[in-house]
């Protein structure tokens, strides 16, 4: 059983699924490839998106009453992307933008040339205001995902990182795929994810990444990867066991 923590599966709140039935058409990949549990995390950047905040609980809600007659095996929960600028905190302290399922960990975005300063800085931030970041997709952001040191100690205090299963798989090309694999060897990475967008370019099939996890990495680290911490993020077991 896969658990799927970072997508873009809700319709109509961003520059994912575009209706009711691109939703469905990606949970249904994501359950005939063994995705059992989604959270959904639609973008929150009010810059770009607006404020999207009713839109996506509303549709949050349309969607999990679809889906649950369809696929009664399938558990359902709301997070968000959040793009990080100053204003970040005051986003989720006014509901408009979503913890990981109401938890203390927030899904985090940053800009793919932002300075190794910028991020120390806001995850210090959110460290502070008593959130868990989770760094989304740091194999995108050149001045980070070599700063191994850094993130060793970011690790220690309770900073996970989040890498997408196309980086894996050869997706996004070998350059994101030699970064990622960087930060895997060195056990730094703490979740994989699908970040689906659509059926057609980035879809919700989280297997042919575990697989090849489980083939080059072990199945211990594939289970923590893409069952156990992201269930341990979402409120639904306990990570020390």
């Amino acid at each position: 059983m896969l658990v799927d923590i970072h997508n873009h599966i809700i319709y109509g709140v961003d520059d994912g699924a575009s209706n009711e039935q691109a939703s469905m058409a990606l949970i249904d990949i994501a359950r005939k490839h063994d995705t059992r549990i989604i959270c959904f995390t639609p973008h929150v950047y009010p810059e770009y998106f607006g404020d999207n905040a009713e839109a996506i609980v509303r549709h949050f809600r349309r969607i999990t009453e679809m889906a649950a007659p369809v696929f009664p095996d399938m558990q359902f929960f709301l997070g968000s992307e959040v793009h990080y600028t100053p204003s970040t905190l005051n986003w989720i302290r006014d509901n408009k933008a979503f913890t990981m399922n109401g938890t203390d960990y927030v899904l985090l975005e940053f800009d793919t040339d932002d300075e190794l300063g910028k991020i120390l800085k806001a995850v210090s931030q959110m460290l502070n205001s008593g959130y868990c970041p989770i760094i989304a997709h740091p194999e995108r952001y050149v001045r980070f995902c070599s700063a191994y040191r850094e993130i060793e100690e970011m690790r220690r205090d309770g900073v996970l990182l989040q890498c997408d299963s196309g980086a894996f798989t050869g997706d996004f090309g070998l350059a994101e795929k030699r970064k990622g694999k960087g930060l895997l060897k060195r056990g730094l990475v703490d979740m994989i994810a699908s970040d689906a967008h659509s059926v057609d370019g980035r879809d919700s099939d989280l297997s042919r990444c575990a697989k090849y996890i489980s083939d080059h990495f072990g199945e211990k680290y594939c289970r923590a990867l893409f069952y156990q911490t992201p269930a341990t993020v979402l409120g639904l077991n306990d990570r020390r066991e």
